[in-house]
């Protein structure tokens, strides 16, 4: 017998699946580029949305890249992939948004 919690995972997960937002429908897309403080922008208005108080540097990590342009070298798990650290940076009324890859020596050497 089904739950009522995986009832609403499911349909939650339906909703994701078939929603507007495009931007899910890249999520496990590979992007190893580099780029710096680009100024996020809001739907509904200009990058001046955020709040005076909040300030701050938010950096979140996770797998950017699992192939090196060859079969031999391919990752099987975005578990196993290389990081990429992002970082949202909150100076008064302006977000900015960078991402780099971790340049351990094992990243390099695949590189």
């Amino acid at each position: 017998m089904i739950s009522k919690h995986c009832i609403i995972l499911l349909s939650t997960l339906v909703g994701i699946i078939h929603c507007d937002n495009v931007g899910w429908s890249r999520i496990l897309d590979e992007n190893p580029d580099e780029f710096h403080n680009v100024p996020l922008l809001w739907e509904m208005g200009d990058a001046t949305n955020v709040p005076n108080w909040l300030s701050g540097v938010y950096v979140r990590n996770g797998p950017a890249q699992i192939t090196f342009g060859s079969e031999r070298r391919h990752l099987g798990s975005w578990l196993d992939g290389f990081a990429k650290l992002h970082t949202i940076k909150f100076d008064g009324k302006i977000a900015y948004f960078s991402g780099k890859m971790v340049e351990s020596t094992t990243y390099m050497d695949s590189v």
